[in-house]
């Protein structure tokens, strides 16, 4: 049976690749020496495959059509999608994916009750550029990311999701083979406020607004990815109009066509 040799959750806020040098130098040094430290935390295990969980910001799924967990099946991914580059300041990557793990999770995930989506081709942001930027630098590990609906109501509760992450765990452990080594790295939607005048050693929620203090949020809204554009609209006349509205409120891919 497969054994999991580690397990992370952490942030991955785009300001810590984007803009972490507006914070002071305290702040710079204590997430850089944080996130390496997991980094090497997680490579000293050397696991045979990444199992993340992350948040899907509305990148890869129309607004009307979210699934609430989408297993990433394909044998290649790359990153960062081509509008979010220069916004989170991290060079274009490839890395292995693992099919065989993932198929395992959409199969017997099945069988116990969870009806995973699947699919070969999935864009990648901050959610998985920056983790992997910091813990695994050569990306040489391979990665089966799991998208996560984490905007369009109905989402997945708490209970459903430990759910999840049981099924996860229990199919490592039954039905991968005997010396499997797998992590698990589960992504937050947690924002840091890094280069921000309330910066401080613990990151706050909902700090990143729409009108971001990086100027790549003014990017024009024909350069919003596929699946904004034909709901950033609904989006811009449900919102109150206060330019100072949070990232939360609002697709952060969406975010530059509004904040213009």
């Amino acid at each position: 049976m497969g054994e999991i040799v580690a397990a992370l959750a952490l942030s991955h806020a785009p300001g810590l690749t984007g803009w972490l040098d507006r914070a002071t130098p305290e702040v710079q040094r204590n997430l850089t020496e944080g996130y390496e430290s997991l980094g090497r935390m997680l490579r000293a295990q050397k696991p045979d495959v990444i199992i993340g969980i992350a948040n899907d910001h509305l990148l890869n799924f129309p607004p009307e059509n979210v699934p609430d967990f989408c297993v990433g099946t394909g044998a290649r991914w790359s990153g960062p999608a081509e509008w979010f580059r220069d916004w989170l300041n991290v060079q274009p990557y490839t890395l292995p994916g693992h099919p065989a793990v993932a198929k395992a999770l959409v199969r017997e995930g099945g069988r116990a009750g969870i009806n995973f989506a699947f699919s070969t081709q999935l864009l990648f942001d901050d959610n998985w550029s920056v983790p992997l930027k910091f813990l695994t630098p050569d990306y040489d590990v391979p990665l089966v990311p799991i998208h996560m609906n984490c905007i369009m109501p109905p989402l997945p509760g708490p209970a459903r999701c430990v759910e999840v992450g049981r099924v996860i765990a229990d199919i490592v452990r039954r039905h991968r083979p005997a010396g499997e080594r797998v992590a698990i790295m589960a992504r937050s939607t947690r924002r840091s406020t890094a280069g921000s005048s309330t910066s401080s050693r613990k990151a706050r929620p909902s700090a990143c607004c729409a009108r971001s203090r990086s100027t790549r949020w003014s990017r024009p809204a024909t350069a919003a990815p596929r699946s904004c554009s034909p709901g950033w609209s609904r989006w811009a006349r449900s919102a109150t109009g206060r330019r100072a509205r949070c990232a939360t409120s609002l697709p952060p891919n969406c975010a530059a066509a509004w904040a213009r």
